[in-house]
């Protein structure tokens, strides 16, 4: 109903899919009132599943969700590899960058809050990928989900990973 009711400028939906509490129509529902998808590889496994996509590469599910549900924008986080994202005819990658992984949960919410704050600030996609990345990256170096830490320490961030 806060979907329904309310005018937003876009919705951002971040799937976050645990155990069984979730089904193809509320995917379905919930993806075509967004404007922005964001999903982990696990997860789009499971959308390509449930939705019946047979998408085997992220680029080509990234142009099918964003066709299917006119979505604007459609990531897809790769753990180690980075992250995807595009819309119906373009698709850009971010690669991850090298930091010592202390605790992972929290990097996704990471990923999110620094790819908004880009997007929102007017930063391309690919800056705004890459910041997320970047903040990602940071979490997953420290102990909890909500670390404390300083943007300074973005900047020392530099060293990206190759793709495996």
């Amino acid at each position: 109903s806060l979907i329904e009711g309310a005018r937003f400028k876009s919705v951002y939906l971040d799937l976050t899919l645990r155990g069984d509490f979730y089904d193809r129509d509320l995917l379905d529902y919930s993806m075509r009132h967004s404007d922005i998808v964001k999903m982990n590889d696990d997860e789009a496994l499971v959308v390509n599943e449930l939705f019946g996509f047979g998408q085997p590469d992220p680029e080509d599910l990234i142009s099918t969700i964003a066709r299917e549900f006119d979505s604007d924008l459609v990531c897809i986080t790769l753990g180690s590899n980075g992250a995807v994202a595009g819309d119906k005819s373009t698709i850009i990658h971010s690669p991850a960058y090298r930091v010592e992984v202390v605790d992972t949960v929290g990097c996704g919410d990471a990923f999110s809050a620094g790819l908004l704050y880009q997007l929102g600030a007017g930063a391309s996609l690919a800056a705004a990928c890459e910041f997320g990345n970047k903040l990602g990256a940071l979490i997953s170096s420290k102990r909890s989900s909500i670390p404390d830490y300083d943007l300074a320490e973005l900047d020392r961030l530099t060293e990206i990973l190759e793709p495996s």
